[in-house]
């Protein structure tokens, strides 16, 4: 089987293709049949397998299975039963937003890339490949960079002098951040990348999705200015909810990422 194989469909075709596994609840898809009558969900799927079958995405249908396309199955049985997801939220000034979904299988996986009623699933089993792909959010080819020590915050304490950097109020943003003695270059460093950020990407993976009792989420979140950039990563304290800042770059995000990710195949 080649790698790297893509497909596009509309909602109503991959969740029919879903489907053929059995229900599910799948990440960055609504249920589009939602108020439908019973007639028009049955049109409406009708269609779908229409589509599907003149994509070639379908060999054949029966009274009892629908028989996919090779990749086809690959991927739909990925999304349907992965071992980890990976979920990616990126915001840019300058192109909005941008959500993807990464499945893990034991062998392949499959990046889910929605777009109101489109999906692209691309099937990948290189890891590389995999992190190339997500260029906006790991900030491939961006100059920023940060320096300096890592340092730690509250969450209050974080989403306050960010709700006043946003406000246009750097220097009550500063008397709190002072109050945590941090170097003076550190502090105007995060009041000129919070006021004005260039990108915020997160990425939350949801590990053992298919062990329910074990099941569990980590990641970090990156935050970009014109001319700093921040890995951020969140713990808990004494129940205390706290954000760790590392100083980074491109480099540094695309490694924190591929230490995040829970395998790797071909590199």
């Amino acid at each position: 089987m080649n790698t790297d194989f893509s497909a596009e469909f509309n909602t109503h075709e991959l969740l029919l293709v879903l489907g053929t596994f059995g229900p599910c609840l799948v990440m960055g898809v609504e249920d589009p049949y939602l108020g439908m009558r019973a007639e028009e969900v049955v049109v409406s799927q009708r269609r779908a397998l229409d589509s599907l079958l003149m994509k070639g995405f379908i060999h054949g249908v029966s009274e009892e299975k629908i028989n996919l396309q090779d990749q086809i199955f690959t991927a739909a049985n990925v999304i349907h039963h992965p071992n980890h997801s990976l979920i990616i939220h990126s915001k840019q000034r300058s192109n909005g937003d941008f959500h993807s979904y990464i499945h893990f299988g034991n062998e392949w996986i499959v990046h889910h890339k929605p777009s109101q009623d489109q999906h692209q699933l691309i099937l990948i089993q290189n890891v590389n490949r995999l992190s190339n792909g997500l260029g906006q959010a790991l900030r491939n080819g961006s100059k920023a960079e940060s320096s300096g020590p890592s340092f730690s915050l509250g969450e209050d304490k974080l989403f306050g002098v960010r709700r006043l950097c946003a406000e246009g109020k750097p220097n009550e943003a500063r008397v709190r951040l002072d109050a945590e003695h941090l170097p003076a270059e550190v502090v105007s460093s995060l009041i000129e990348t919070l006021s004005e950020p260039v990108t915020t990407s997160s990425f939350v993976l949801v590990v053992n999705r298919n062990i329910v009792e074990s099941q569990y989420v980590r990641g970090f979140s990156v935050i970009e200015g014109a001319d700093e950039m921040w890995i951020m990563e969140p713990y808990e304290e004494e129940e205390n909810s706290m954000v760790t800042f590392h100083a980074a770059n491109a480099s540094k995000v695309r490694e924190r990422f591929l230490e995040l990710i829970p395998w790797r195949l071909n590199g």
